[in-house]
C-alpha cells in the first residue's frame, strides 16, 4: 500500500463510487474498478468510500425529491388553470386528485388481505406447538 490519500483523491474516488452506485454497480465491481484503476486500497478503505458515496446519494435524494416535489405541484397548477380557462372541468378534477394525492392529502387507501384468486378474504392459521421442557 502507498501511503495516505490526499483529501483530493478521497473526494474524487467517493464520487466516481457515487457515479457508480447510482449506475447499479455492486461492492464486488467497486472494488475491481478500485483494483483497476489503481488505487492501492484495502477492502475496508474501499467500504469506507462505498459508505461515504451511499450517504452523498441519500442527501442528494433528498434535495432532489424537494425539487421535484415542487416543480410537480407547479405543474399541476399549470394544468388546472390551464383546464379551468377553457372549462374543462373533467381535467380540473382529474388534476385536482392527482395534485392532492401528491401532497398526502387524501385518507390512507385501505387494503383487505385476499386470497391468491382474489374472491375472498385471507385466513392464516396457526398451530401453536408447545416446547418440551428438558427438564421434565
Amino acid at each position: 500500500m502507498s501511503g495516505k490519500s490526499t483529501n483530493a483523491q478521497v473526494s474524487v474516488r467517493v464520487n466516481e463510487v457515487f457515479i457508480m452506485l447510482i449506475a447499479g454497480s455492486r461492492r464486488a465491481e467497486i472494488i475491481q474498478y478500485a483494483e483497476n484503476n489503481e488505487w492501492e486500497l484495502c477492502d475496508s478503505s474501499i467500504d469506507d468510500y462505498i459508505r461515504k458515496a451511499k450517504d452523498s446519494v441519500t442527501e442528494y435524494l433528498d434535495i432532489k425529491k424537494d425539487e421535484w416535489t415542487s416543480k410537480q405541484i407547479a405543474r399541476y397548477e399549470h394544468l388546472f388553470t390551464k383546464a379551468y380557462d377553457i372549462q374543462d372541468y373533467k381535467t380540473c378534477l382529474a388534476v385536482a386528485k392527482e395534485h392532492s394525492l401528491l401532497l398526502g392529502l387524501n385518507a390512507p387507501t385501505k387494503i383487505a388481505n385476499t386470497t391468491p384468486d382474489g374472491e375472498g378474504p385471507m385466513v392464516i392459521n396457526v398451530k401453536l406447538i408447545k416446547e418440551e421442557d428438558p427438564n421434565d
